[in-house]
């Protein structure tokens, strides 16, 4: 019951911040590439939640198989849009935005074959994982993508100035603390630890991002850095907080 009720707050969180994107209207590529960011975080919900809820050892692992695809789009999505905030354009080459796509869509096909996960087992209420190595690709697809996000993200803060500069801490911010949690907790947990205790309240992981860069991109003009980072410590404090209630309950 409090995994399905951690899924709902967070399913119900993001489409609201996706409500709020669409209302500003999708006029340019920064504003679409974060809405479907923002989108592959709800998709992401639902096979997790099938997953950690189904008695069937099948149905959880195809629905982790799902996750692990929705999760290259993810971080590819994330790269672009890091490389694109704050134009109007997409900053890709046609040649080479195609060529990305490529490589994620194989690396996504791939996930869903044996060579990552083999075997699933319901031990318990609990999932237990038969990694191969397929692992290593995914992880170091998504690692390569989320480190050249913050580069990009870090480089243009480096530059900027004013709101800017504002926004781009904002966006750090909440990128460091989803990513560490969930690289950290949920990934790292369940494949050496073989438990799924963290990948059961991982939709919550997604809110420090969404949350900030949201608050970034349509509320900015009314923010100061110090207040981004007062805001920030808070919502990371809160979060840590969480997470620690939700494992002393269980």
């Amino acid at each position: 019951m409090l995994y399905a009720i951690i899924s709902i707050v967070a399913f119900i969180t993001n489409s609201i911040l996706a409500f709020i994107v669409i209302r500003k209207g999708l006029k340019n590529a920064t504003q679409l590439t974060f809405f479907l960011l923002i989108t592959s975080y709800l998709i992401y919900i639902i096979p997790n939640y099938i997953a950690i809820s189904t008695p069937s050892s099948l149905i959880a692992l195809w629905s982790i198989r799902v996750t692990m695809g929705i999760a290259i789009f993810q971080t590819l999505l994330f790269f672009i849009f890091s490389k694109t905030f704050p134009n109007k354009k997409i900053a890709f080459s046609k040649n080479r935005l195609f060529s990305i796509i490529l490589y994620s869509f194989s690396v996504a096909i791939f996930c869903f074959t044996p060579w990552l996960f083999s075997d699933v087992r319901k031990v318990e209420n609990s999932i237990e994982l038969d990694s191969e190595f397929g692992v290593l690709i995914f992880g170091a697809t998504t690692a390569i993508f989320i480190i050249l996000g913050l580069y990009n993200l870090v480089k243009k803060y480096n530059a900027a100035s004013g709101i800017l500069k504002t926004q781009l801490i904002c966006i750090i911010v909440g990128t460091l603390i989803m990513h560490a949690l969930f690289f950290l907790l949920a990934f790292v947990f369940s494949v050496i630890f073989k438990t799924d205790l963290f990948p059961k309240i991982a939709p919550i992981f997604f809110l420090p991002f969404t949350l900030l860069s949201t608050y970034a991109i349509t509320r900015y003009r009314f923010m100061e850095i110090r207040l981004v980072l007062r805001k920030s410590l808070i919502v990371g404090s809160l979060l840590v907080v969480s997470l620690a209630i939700v494992i002393a309950i269980l």
